[in-house]
């Protein structure tokens, strides 16, 4: 099935007082961080880089430290908005953009004044961004796109035929978010597109015990051993362990000793 103009509904300005609680939209938000993944346990001195469109439209960010919910965020009042938090550990040499972020897409995870970030979220939010970077104000942008119908691929509310393999639900960050975007801007979103870019593999000697951590949420941590025989994307992946850091890509891996600080 291919969804085209049918996922790009006008959201008029009336909708976001009917969609938040509370007879007026609130001028600002404060954000609620989701729970950490259990494999990220282990990793301390956590800190958030923030992102989110403004009233005029345009990107702002900031740095939060663990306590997000101190974080307020404005956003506009008559269109869509996105929230993306990054999650980083400074010392670590994982920045902003290595582990992916939590998100929020407004108004529909809002309550009152409080917007609950989750990490299913995170891939919402991600690309609305795309979306708004290759063509905001246009008929496909994601002020138009329709984002009930999108989350409901990824519920277990659609039939077989309509909702992604089971493998994207498990972990929606397996798709290749900048294509689809770059493709849904041009000719409409099909959801046949959301299918793993983890085509090739690679052989990693393991290079410590662990616990290790993924840099999606959703991933489980590889299996013990001594070699693992990894998938790989265009893009390089990144796993932490209490020893060092580990990158992979379709080149080649390396590996970053060093313990990692608490």
């Amino acid at each position: 099935m291919k969804y085209s103009q049918g996922f790009f509904p006008v959201f008029p300005a009336l909708f976001f007082l009917l969609s938040c609680s509370g007879p007026l939209i609130p001028g600002s938000y404060t954000l609620t961080a989701p729970p950490l993944p259990e494999s990220w346990a282990f990793l301390r001195s956590l800190s958030w880089h923030i992102e989110w469109m403004d009233n005029d439209g345009r990107w702002r960010q900031e740095e939060a430290g663990s306590g997000l919910g101190m974080v307020s965020i404005e956003s506009g009042e008559t269109w869509t908005g996105a929230v993306l938090a990054w999650p980083h550990w400074p010392g670590l040499g994982c920045g902003k953009g290595v582990f992916r972020p939590a998100g929020a897409i407004l108004p529909f995870d809002c309550s009152g004044d409080r917007v609950t970030l989750s990490w299913q979220g995170g891939i919402d939010a991600f690309f609305y961004r795309e979306l708004a970077r290759l063509g905001w104000g246009s008929s496909r942008g994601p002020d138009r796109f329709d984002w009930p119908r999108f989350r409901d691929l990824f519920s277990g509310g659609n039939a077989a035929s309509s909702a992604p393999l089971p493998e994207i639900r498990d972990d929606p960050w397996l798709v290749d978010w900048t294509g689809v975007a770059e493709k849904t801007i041009a000719s409409g979103f099909d959801r046949r597109r959301l299918v793993s870019a983890y085509t090739g593999t690679i052989s990693v000697p393991v290079p410590a015990a662990g616990p290790w951590a993924a840099s999606s949420p959703f991933a489980k941590p590889p299996p013990a051993g001594d070699l693992w025989e990894l998938k790989t994307a265009p893009w390089v992946d990144t796993l932490v362990s209490p020893q060092g850091v580990l990158k992979v890509s379709r080149d080649g891996f390396v590996w970053l000793p060093g313990n990692v600080p608490e």
